[in-house]
């Protein structure tokens, strides 16, 4: 077969493939098909009711405005691949990064997610600077940013492992002195499977970092500022009748309420 012909039909190919995704959105009505986590308790976790905090908050938010919410859960980087491709309307849980603003609008509500290090020792529960808190073994999550960041600092000993509960297994038995983590991941975690070592176990203060955490739409879907202008607009009902408190203690979150900064930046 000739060169060109090939390369038209692999080109076909690939558009009808995309094209069999993009089908998968609605084309008329008041729906929403959004992406997220497929495990990332207690934001976004099937096993959870309504599906975590940050699900029941974008569910509970389009209803108001009269649509109807679909949330395909996936692996993080198959979710927020096939969101920036338009194959989904938004993606659940996203941070702000400048190479994400190219491909996903931002809404003004977002929800604050903090970081710290956790300890069950003798390390103390407040620090200025990291070397406060060394020479230590910290505990990180497998392919989280925090391998490297933790192990830029050289009196840091970092021991990377595929979950919460090994992580917290070890902190309990003295085999590591810090893990960090998300702190509403981590509590959820830890008072799931080691209630009765919750009590041992300690943040410490301040947080390493504070994310501002987004559900952010597509450019590639039509009608992405209109449904970020409901996806807002629903928010604020929520705020205003107190059902997004309510939420935040049904998930145990003590993290700050949604905030309204005007466009991120």
């Amino acid at each position: 077969m000739p060169r060109g012909m090939m390369g038209v039909i692999l080109c076909l190919l690939i558009i009808s493939g995309t094209g069999a995704w993009a089908d998968t959105l609605p084309r008329q009505g008041k729906q929403v098909v959004l992406s997220a986590m497929d495990q990332w308790p207690p934001y976004t976790d099937t096993g959870m009711p309504g599906s975590g905090l940050f699900s029941e908050i974008c569910t509970r938010a389009f209803s108001r405005r009269g649509y109807t919410v679909t949330i395909k859960f996936l692996p993080w980087k198959r979710a927020l691949e096939m969101t920036r491709r338009g194959l989904f309307h938004g993606l659940i849980g996203a941070s702000l990064t400048r190479d994400r603003e190219k491909d996903f609008a931002y809404p003004r509500n977002y929800l604050f997610c903090a970081t710290h290090f956790f300890t069950a020792g003798a390390t103390p529960l407040t620090f200025s600077a990291m070397r406060d808190l060394c020479p230590a073994k910290v505990g990180v999550l497998q392919g989280s940013i925090w391998v490297k960041n933790v192990s830029a600092h050289k009196c840091f000993t970092v021991e990377p492992v595929p979950s919460y509960e090994q992580n917290i297994q070890k902190l309990i038995r003295g085999r590591i002195d810090l893990v960090i983590g998300t702190k509403a991941a981590f509590l959820f975690h830890l008072n799931r499977s080691f209630p009765q070592n919750a009590a041992r176990v300690k943040a410490v203060y301040p947080p390493v970092k504070l994310d501002r955490i987004f559900t952010v739409f597509s450019r590639q879907t039509p009608g992405c500022q209109r449904l970020i202008n409901e996806y807002d607009m629903g928010i604020e009902m929520l705020r205003s009748d107190g059902t997004y408190g309510d939420l935040l203690k049904k998930y145990g979150i003590e993290e700050p309420a949604l905030t309204r900064p005007g466009p991120p930046g």
